[in-house]
């Protein structure tokens, strides 16, 4: 993954140097990096220039970049650094030959399409966005409850004889 992100995509002190330079603190809360690997902004939403964001996105997409609002955070991550691509390498790394997931964040969507099995809880953004797929079962129950749920299925699923 280092290999290809020194390949593909602009450095990490790039884009957050532009995030720096170009975000305005009378909407910017915090400033933070991930691991050395991607950057993210907490923001006041309702004080967040819906254009700034998009002109972002522009910019990273050029630089092999990523940009997602979800909730009070604007995240820039690196295009090859995915959960589904995580997912692959610790299945890969274990021999697993079944990958199951669950989220509920837009971030999600990619982990959910890669597993051959997926939930999706009644909260969340996904839920907000009414988004499916064939693999991925969307659930009634919201927290705690949608939690509990996902892990009973996660366990039949596991257990059932293939």
């Amino acid at each position: 993954m280092q290999a290809r992100l020194a390949e593909e995509c602009a450095p990490l002190a790039e884009v957050r140097e532009h995030l720096l330079r170009t975000a305005d603190p009378v909407w910017v809360r915090k400033h933070r990096d991930a691991e050395d690997l991607f950057a993210y902004l907490v923001v006041e939403r309702e004080l967040l220039p819906e254009e700034w964001v998009k002109e972002l996105g522009e910019w990273a997409e050029n630089r092999g970049w990523t940009v997602s609002l979800q909730g009070r955070k604007i995240y820039a991550v690196p295009k090859p650094l995915t959960k589904s691509a995580a997912m692959h390498e610790v299945a890969r790394r274990s021999g697993a030959a079944l990958t199951l997931a669950a989220g509920d964040s837009l971030l999600d969507a990619d982990l959910l399409l890669a597993a051959d099995q997926g939930w999706r809880p009644g909260h969340g953004e996904l839920a907000e966005a009414d988004w499916t797929a064939p693999a991925v079962r969307a659930l009634p129950e919201r927290g705690v409850l949608a939690g509990e749920r996902i892990l009973r299925e996660l366990l039949r699923t596991v257990r059932a004889p293939r």
